[in-house]
């Protein structure tokens, strides 16, 4: 399943992201945020004018979606180096309206944590991390025991499709900075099998 998976994750990855890949370094602990050379954030900005123009409506509200997700505000604005407005944009820019909701609801209830720590050479290292599970009992007397984060919110699949599809290694679009690393992360998670879209549902 992985290798199907990792298959369709190679196939979607086009000539654009070969000059993304270079904005982010990817290893065992995290995704290291690198600076775009100017070519890149050049090709990055016609990218968002272009989303922009091709859905006015939907980006406007995805926008607004983001900033109402005080995870995803504090993760987007971590990075002193990049504009946190522009970050949300790319956001808004890159992912369909039903994968974000999920995005969101998985990091509101903190299910899903986004985390951006300092690396070596003064760098910043960005990892998504999945929330242990966590039991709750059915009260007094009672042995039934339930996950107390949802494990199948109504988004995963559209989350899923768009990872595995669309943001494959670290930016398929074209953007970079904390935006870009939750492609990269997805395509970790996927080779590490962190996040299982069917155990549990």
């Amino acid at each position: 399943m992985i290798v199907a998976v990792l298959a369709i994750l190679s196939a979607s990855v086009g000539p654009a992201n070969a000059a993304a890949s270079r904005t982010v370094s990817l290893d065992g602990t995290g995704v290291t945020l690198l600076e775009p050379t100017p070519a890149q954030r050049t090709e990055a900005l016609i990218r968002l004018e272009q989303a922009r123009l091709q859905d006015p409506t939907g980006f406007s509200q995805r926008v607004k979606l983001i900033q109402s997700s005080k995870p995803l505000k504090k993760y987007l604005s971590a990075d002193r180096r990049f504009d946190a407005r522009q970050q949300q944009e790319f956001l808004a820019a890159s992912m369909p309206t039903d994968a974000l909701e999920s995005l969101v609801s998985l990091t509101d209830s903190g299910y899903l944590t986004l985390q951006l720590t300092d690396g070596p050479k003064n760098t910043k290292v960005a990892k998504l991390v999945k929330a242990k599970p966590v039991m709750v009992g059915g009260g007094k007397g009672s042995t039934a025991m339930m996950p107390m984060y949802p494990q199948c919110p109504s988004a995963w699949a559209a989350l899923w499709a768009w990872w595995g599809t669309n943001m494959a290694f670290c930016g398929a679009m074209g953007f970079f900075g904390p935006m870009a690393m939750i492609g990269c992360s997805a395509a970790m998670t996927i080779a590490g099998g962190f996040i299982d879209f069917n155990r549990g549902c």
